[in-house]
């Protein structure tokens, strides 16, 4: 199951602590990125870089869309985190 059926799959849990635990138990090894993404929605920026280096070493094909992020008004501080821009540096792409 790729990230974005993932998350489908998540926010259609009722609770928090249901989505979170479910989300990572059934989904850290293919949707790290994923896992990033909303915890950088929820603002828990260290939790979404931890998350985005994982993803970074499995090579999770979601971060492909990570410039992507960048434009999302729900991500302006994840994406405005020397840390985004670090992680830009790694994978080579333009800041």
């Amino acid at each position: 199951m790729g990230g974005e059926a993932a998350l489908a799959e998540v926010q259609q849990e009722q609770f928090d602590l249901t989505r979170d635990s479910g989300l990572i138990e059934k989904h850290a090894k293919d949707a790290a990125f994923t896992i990033a993404v909303v915890y950088a929605h929820r603002q828990e920026l260290d939790r979404a870089f931890d998350w985005s280096e994982r993803a970074y070493r499995q090579r999770d094909p979601e971060l492909d869309f990570i410039k992507v992020y960048q434009a999302d008004p729900g991500l302006k501080r994840f994406a405005h985190d020397s840390r985004f821009t670090s992680l830009l540096r790694k994978m080579n792409l333009p800041e």
